[in-house]
């Protein structure tokens, strides 16, 4: 993850290769909101299914 010493970028995206529990992405959408990003786009390549 990038850190600026300004102000963080107002849009961004996330891309995560698998999503499992949905959880990283969750929590990197939380640290990005916190810094200051004001949209946040999140996009996975793939998705693991409940068994």
């Amino acid at each position: 993850m990038l850190f600026y010493k300004t102000q963080a970028p107002q849009k961004v995206l996330l891309i995560d290769d698998v999503v499992t529990t949905g959880q990283t992405m969750h929590r990197a959408a939380e640290a990005l909101h916190k810094a200051g990003a004001q949209k946040i786009f999140a996009l996975a390549v793939a998705r693991v299914e409940k068994l």
